[in-house]
C-alpha cells in the first residue's frame, strides 16, 4: 500500500494521548500498513499507570482489527525527552531498514514527547505530520485544556525538516573512536590517558604519531562542540604562574552522538528482517 508522495509502504509512527480521533483520522488520510504507538512507560511512571493502561487498551480495541500484528507499542519515558528521542529513533531507523516509508505523528501526546519525536525524525530523515483539533475547550474549575474532533484540513500540516547532525553522525570512523572513548573514560588530562594508543602496542616515534593523531582528532572534536577543553594556570604559592593544566571531557552533544552511532550500529548488526 502506497501514498501519492510516498513511493513504499508507510508506517506510522504516533504518541499515544486521549486524541483517538485525530490518530483514526491520520490513518485515513495516510494510509499505512504498519503503525507504531510510542506510549509512556506505566513502570515508570506509576502515578499514572491506570490512565496509560486504559490509552492502552483503548488503542488495542480500536486499531487492533485493522493492523493485526502490525500495530506496535514502543514504551519510553515521557519524562526524560532525550531518553524517549532514542527510543523513537531506534524504531525509526528498523523500520526504514525494513524497507518502510516512515512519517511521524505529533498530533497526540505531550509537547515534550512532540519536541522529541520530530528530533528523532529530523534525525532519522524522515516526515512529520500534525492534524489539528477541531476545537479545544476548558476542563470545567481546571486549568487544563483538551482538543476536541479533528479539522478537516485538505492536508495535514507537515512540519518542516532538516536532517540535523548528519556531518556529525557520519564522522570519520577513526575520530568517531577517539569521542567514544573519551566518553568512556569520562575526561581526560593528557592525550595519553587515552587506551587507544596502549591497545595498538606503540612506541617511540610511532607512539608520538599516535598522540600527535589523537590531539588533532579532540582539537576537531572541539571545533565541532563535541568535546569540551578547559583549561587553567596552576600558581605556586607565591601567585605565579607555573603551568597550564588542562581537562578535556565529552559535552552533552557529544556523549548524544555516540548514544546515536551506537543505536545506528545495533540496528546494522541485527538480521535484515523480511516485511511483515
Amino acid at each position: 500500500m502506497t501514498v501519492p508522495g510516498f513511493p513504499k509502504a508507510l508506517c506510522q509512527v504516533t504518541l499515544s494521548g486521549l486524541d483517538y480521533e485525530r490518530i483514526e483520522y491520520s490513518i485515513n488520510r495516510l494510509p499505512c500498513y504498519k503503525i507504531w504507538i510510542v506510549e509512556n512507560d506505566a513502570s515508570i511512571a506509576k502515578a499514572d499507570k491506570a490512565l496509560i493502561v486504559e490509552i492502552h487498551n483503548d488503542l488495542e480495541r480500536r486499531l487492533r482489527n485493522r493492523f493485526q500484528k502490525n500495530l506496535q507499542f514502543c514504551q519510553v519515558n515521557f519524562q526524560n525527552p532525550r531518553e524517549a528521542t532514542l527510543g523513537m529513533y531506534a524504531v525509526i531507523l528498523r523500520e526504514q531498514r525494513r524497507g518502510f516509508d516512515v512519517f511521524v505523528n505529533i498530533s497526540t501526546g505531550t509537547k515534550p514527547m512532540a519536541v522529541a519525536a520530530t528530533v528523532a525524525a529530523a534525525l532519522a530523515g524522515c516526515s512529520v505530520v500534525y492534524f489539528r483539533a477541531k476545537e479545544y475547550s476548558r476542563l470545567k474549575d481546571k486549568d487544563e485544556v483538551v482538543a476536541k474532533g479533528v479539522k478537516a484540513d485538505p492536508s495535514p500540516i507537515e512540519i518542516p525538516i532538516f536532517h540535523l547532525l548528519r556531518p556529525a553522525t557520519q564522522m570519520r570512523e577513526e575520530r568517531l573512536e577517539v569521542l567514544t572513548e573519551l566518553v568512556r573514560v569520562g575526561k581526560i588530562s593528557n592525550v595519553k590517558d587515552l587506551t587507544l594508543n596502549r591497545k595498538r602496542n606503540l612506541r617511540g616515534a610511532s607512539l608520538d604519531a599516535e598522540h600527535a593523531r589523537l590531539l588533532y582528532h579532540l582539537h576537531e572534536l572541539e571545533k565541532d562542540a563535541l568535546v569540551k577543553v578547559e583549561r587553567q594556570i596552576e600558581s605556586k604559592s607565591n601567585g605565579k604562574p607555573t603551568k597550564l593544566k588542562e581537562e578535556t571531557k565529552p559535552t552533552d552533544l557529544g556523549k548524544f552522538i555516540v548514544e546515536l552511532k551506537r543505536i545506528e550500529n545495533e540496528v546494522n548488526r541485527e538480521p535484515v528482517p523480511n516485511p511483515d
